[in-house]
């Protein structure tokens, strides 16, 4: 790089004005400054989104919590269910075995 060479030149006391050295360290410096300054604005972008990626990662949890209970409401309710058309079939044949006799 042309800049580390003439900061180079001029520590090694040729002649170069220490103007131009002094220039290109300030541009240097403001060169990372702003370099810095969309650093931080990237790093806050990065936050915000690790935050809202957590928030839809703990609502997602939820919402698959909330759909096992229904389905384990579900499955007592088909069993129940189950148990019922059970108890009605024997009832219908005890019926019609009662009325095949009357």
């Amino acid at each position: 790089d042309t800049r580390l060479d003439f900061i180079s030149l001029a520590l090694n006391g040729r002649k170069i004005g220490m103007d131009k050295v002094v220039k290109m360290v300030e541009g240097l410096v403001a060169t990372l400054k702003e370099e810095q300054a969309d650093d931080d604005h990237k790093k806050e972008y990065c936050i915000e989104q690790l935050d809202s990626a957590a928030a839809k990662e703990k609502s997602l949890k939820r919402t698959v919590s909330d759909i096992g209970t229904s389905m384990e409401e579900i499955k007592e309710t088909i069993a129940t269910l189950t148990d019922e058309i059970a108890a009605l079939k024997k009832s219908i044949t005890a019926l019609d075995k009662a009325v095949a006799e009357a």
